[in-house]
């Protein structure tokens, strides 16, 4: 007998409407999951573009790489009020400018921005600005391309300080200004030269409890200190800023003067009589067994693959 002949259910990403992901079986309907989400959210489509999704429509997600997923997020709010427009006076900015660019940006317009140093010697070289009574792990992510330089740092300014270097040629990161406020970072490939970087803070180890001033600025070496020579011109492109509350980075919310909140995704299904094993698989390679059965299958958070019951 074959898998598809054992189970009593399938589920790979495919077909989808507003509300409903279709299964593969059973066919007539009973199988496919109930979708709901009360927000807007984005997606990383089949060309690599991160794009809106409307609300209680499905993403089908290919930041993955190979087959699209099912992404399923929790509920996250995206605190930055400005996350694209870094002209905006909400960005402080110290010793370096921000100018609109002609390169294209991660959702396929000509929406970033190029950070430069100002000509001379100065110190931080940084966008940044001030969040305090942050309770629990908190994530910064931007999105970077590199330009004459190589480097982005993503840190936090108040005291105890913490930094992380992301290399945009390569895609790697070195961790610079490490404290006890620093927690964790990553660097994803967006495709294109873009990068998403993003450092994983914790506002209770800071001086002042529940602050962080996050900053954004560029690298030219990639061990930068307080200071070093710019040249007014040359820079590294950005886009997509986001601050949220969480150990890790969900998918990109973007904002033009608000924080906006991104509500929690939800896949549901009756469980057909008989089915004695679940067998969730996600974009990472990764599966998770459930043997305790319930009367409704919620699928789990993440980038789901495929679902099978037996």
């Amino acid at each position: 007998m074959s898998t598809y002949d054992d189970a009593s259910l399938i589920y790979y990403p495919s077909g989808y409407k507003a509300s409903k992901a279709y299964s593969l079986k059973p066919t007539d309907g009973s199988g496919d999951l109930t979708f709901t989400r009360a927000s807007t959210a984005t997606r990383v489509n089949a060309a690599g573009l991160i794009e809106d999704v409307a609300a209680n429509v499905p993403r089908l997600d290919n930041s993955q790489g190979g087959c699209s997923t099912l992404l399923l997020e929790p509920q996250r709010t995206n605190l930055i009020p400005y996350s694209e427009d870094f002209s905006n006076a909400f960005w402080v900015k110290t010793s370096v400018t921000v100018t609109t660019s002609t390169v294209v940006s991660p959702d396929g317009l000509q929406g970033s921005y190029k950070l430069i140093p100002d000509n001379g010697t100065g110190g931080n070289r940084s966008i940044s600005n001030n969040y305090t009574s942050l309770t629990g792990l908190h994530t910064h992510t931007c999105f970077a391309k590199k330009g004459e330089y190589n480097y982005l740092m993503l840190r936090t300014r108040n005291s105890i300080s913490a930094g992380v270097m992301f290399d945009l040629a390569n895609g790697t990161l070195s961790v610079n200004l490490t404290s006890p406020v620093y927690v964790s970072s990553k660097i994803e490939n967006y495709g294109n030269g873009w990068y998403r970087c993003s450092i994983t803070l914790d506002p209770s180890q800071a001086d002042t409890v529940g602050q962080l001033y996050i900053s954004m600025s560029v690298g030219i070496t990639g061990s930068e200190g307080s200071s070093f020579n710019g040249d007014g011109t040359s820079g590294v492109y950005i886009w997509g800023a986001q601050l949220e509350a969480g150990s890790y980075p969900t998918s990109y919310i973007p904002t033009s003067g608000v924080a906006v909140t991104r509500v929690a995704d939800n896949a549901s299904v009756t469980t057909p009589a008989g089915v004695t094993q679940i067998t969730e698989t996600f974009g990472n390679g990764s599966t998770n067994v459930i043997t305790s059965i319930p009367a409704t299958y919620t699928a789990s958070l993440g980038n789901i693959q495929s679902v099978i019951m037996i």
